[in-house]
């Protein structure tokens, strides 16, 4: 068996190429948990923030796959559960470059999904290690995995307002 199968096999990772011919580094839960759509979009947004910038390949070689082994999880778990370990483990990984990943995904929370943290308030979440920090970095993922939703349910009540709207305008019949 080659290296790269085996290595599939043993972390349930499997690396792609995307569309734009950068890697990018499919995960397979192992076990469905309450925050999988949770830890669905902190990789997305660890994804966003770090790919223009920093190319594909680096949320795929260093957040998913060099965290998860070192975790051995999905380190977006890892992030969710305990957001300062999280951190010591991607400083680890790559040293300073830590600091200027979780300013990325703060300036992009806060310019993209409006959540009114500064990039700075927002590594300061990682680095305190307290539990309000943990329930705050909860509550901001959370707020972002809500917002598809919440535009879905607002097209659906102005879809049903013009058709309301439309119903009114038509002429009686004679």
């Amino acid at each position: 068996m080659s290296k790269e199968k085996t290595l599939v096999k043993k972390t349930g990772q499997k690396i792609v190429e995307d569309n734009m011919g950068g890697a990018k580094l499919k995960m397979k839960p192992k076990h469905k948990r309450c925050h999988g759509s949770l830890s669905g979009t902190v990789q997305k947004i660890f994804s966003e923030a770090t790919t223009e910038s920093m190319g594909s390949t680096f949320q795929a070689i260093i957040i998913s796959f060099q965290l998860k082994q070192k975790f051995g999880k999905d380190p977006c778990e890892v992030l969710i559960d305990d957001p300062k370990a999280f951190y010591n483990g991607l400083r680890e990984v790559s040293g300073d470059g830590a600091d200027v990943v979780l300013s990325l995904v703060g300036a992009l929370l806060s310019k993209r999904y409006g959540v009114n943290r500064s990039a700075e308030e927002f590594l300061a979440l990682f680095t305190r290690g307290d539990s309000r920090s943990k329930h705050e970095l909860k509550e901001i993922f959370g707020r972002v995995a809500d917002q598809p939703r919440e535009r879905e349910r607002e097209r659906a009540m102005q879809t049903t307002s013009d058709c309301l709207w439309l119903t009114s305008l038509k002429s009686p019949t004679m």
